[in-house]
Parts: C-alpha cells; structure tokens; sequence
C-alpha cells in the first residue's frame, strides 16, 4: 500500500449552539499520496481542506470511511486507531506543521528547531536544525533570533523545518502542512515557495519532490 491512503471519508459537524444543525463537510473523500510526491488540495475556503489535514492527524474523527498511515510492513487506519495508537504514530511517522507559529518567547529559531528533536543530544539537535534552517533558506543571522520579529513567510519556515526536524527516520511518512506560504526544499537544496493559498501534503522528506498533483475539493452543499 502507499504511505497515506484514504477511502470514503465523510464527515459532518454538529452546530449545537444553532439548535444541533448539521454541516456535512466531507462525503465520499478518497485519494492516495506515493512516498516522494507533494499532494496540493485546492478549494474555495469552507471546502474542508483543513478538516482533512485535520482527520489524517487524528484530531478529528471521520464519521465513514478509512484513513490508512503505513506503519511498517502494517498500517493502522486513523478512522479506528485508539488515542493511544495515534500518538505512537505522532511520535513516529506524522509530523504536522501549522499554519500559524506559536513559539516561546524570546526563544531563538535554531532552539526552536532544535527542541523538536528531544531523542537526540543537544548539540547533535542543534548542528541537525541549523542544517534543515539552511535548507529552507533561513538566514544564519536570523537563527539566535526570536521568530516574532520575523516576516511571515520566515516564520513559516521555521514551522517547517521545525516539523520535518525530529527523531522520526528519514523516510518516516507522512508529514503534513497546513496552508498559506507554504514552501519545498528542491534537491539542490534552495527553498522555492510553492502555492500560497494550497494545502500541501508531503509524503517523506521533503528532498526532494518528485511529482505534484492538485485534487481539487468541490465545495460541499450547505444543509
């Protein structure tokens, strides 16, 4: 099977400050993502890009359907999987990086990076963070520098590198990134910036990307 594989996901909220109404979001979701390839959602906002990231990763749960993360020579189907299970895969084979950057204080990005891999010595986590910082085109000067005074598309960088810098192995799948400014590492190692307004799914590392592809996600009915 490949890495990230989803078939007949639907998924409906309950608004239950408006009287219990219901608003299915997704019906009928499949797609597979390849080890390598880069999976842009595109879609009008409310379409449920953000729910998906969010279902994957097992913050949601899907009403119908499956949700498979390889594991191994197994997989575990998110859909099913006990909290236990999913933070076991969290720790292992999903990394997530959001849209926004919430980061301490008067921390440094390099120690940013660096606290991601808590499994490694400190000096090991740092020299592995200023190498994932060089390769999404973070200036050195702005390394011992608190993210907050950083432009946007900084900031987002540094959740980047963040979320691809941690104790998985390298071939550990998948990771996933939230919308807005994303950007992927070419092989040669320079950051180019991908869709601004896309959801990205990056199966492995994001060195390099092999093929791209851009389901695009109908908006569902309103009820």
């Amino acid at each position: 099977m490949q890495p990230l594989e989803l078939s007949g996901v639907a998924k409906t909220f309950t608004m239950h400050l408006q009287g219990g109404l219901r608003l299915p979001v997704l019906r009928g979701l499949g797609f597979s993502v390849a080890p390598g390839q880069c999976v842009a959602l595109t879609g009008p906002s409310g379409a449920g890009k953000s729910s998906i990231l969010k279902l994957i990763f097992g913050n949601y749960r899907c009403d119908e359907g499956s949700i498979m993360v390889r594991d191994g020579d197994g997989a575990v189907d998110i859909a099913r999987a006990s909290p236990r299970q999913i933070l076991s895969l969290r720790r292992r084979k999903l990394g997530y990086v959001t849209q926004f950057l919430r980061a301490v204080p008067r921390v440094g990005a390099l120690d940013i990076v660096a606290d991601a891999l808590a499994d490694v010595p400190r000096e090991t986590a740092r020299a592995q963070a200023a190498a994932m910082l060089a390769r999404f085109n973070v200036p050195e000067r702005l390394w011992n520098l608190p993210p907050a005074t950083f432009s946007g598309g900084e900031q987002q960088r540094i959740n980047l590198a963040r979320g691809f810098s941690t104790s998985r192995p390298p071939r550990s799948t998948p990771a996933i990134a939230m919308r807005w400014s994303i950007w992927c590492a070419s092989a040669s190692g320079k950051a180019s910036p991908s869709w601004p307004s896309y959801t990205t799914i990056p199966c492995a590392r994001p060195l390099p990307i092999s093929r791209s592809t851009s389901p695009n996600l109908p908006r569902q009915p309103e009820p």
